[in-house]
């Protein structure tokens, strides 16, 4: 919590999504879906502007684990693969998938 507004103030856009991915990550340990969410998607916006391709991927893998719906769920996991194909990056894709299917997000 401490390091966003530094990261706000020198305008660090990995930094701050980083930070805020974190921030969720540390919410849903503490079975605080809603707020692992906020973050999260705090999180992918930032994110997107930075135009990281691996960074949004890592994130909405996060967020298929604090949706409502099974419908948001296989639309975040088909986000990941379209962004991890436009890298090239099929081996990512497998390991995201095998990771989900353990039911627990990874660092």
């Amino acid at each position: 919590n401490q390091a966003l507004p530094i990261y706000y103030r020198i305008h660090d856009l990995i930094g701050i999504g980083n930070c805020n991915r974190g921030l969720g990550d540390v919410a849903l340990r503490r079975a605080d879906k809603s707020t692992a969410r906020e973050r999260y998607i705090e999180s992918s916006l930032i994110y997107r502007n930075s135009h990281s391709p691996i960074s949004m991927g890592i994130i909405y893998h996060r967020l298929a684990y604090v949706v409502e719906t099974e419908d948001e769920k296989q639309q975040y996991l088909q986000q990941v693969r379209e962004l991890y194909l436009s890298i090239g990056s099929e081996d990512l894709i497998a390991t995201v998938d095998e990771l989900f299917s353990k039911e627990k997000p990874t660092q």
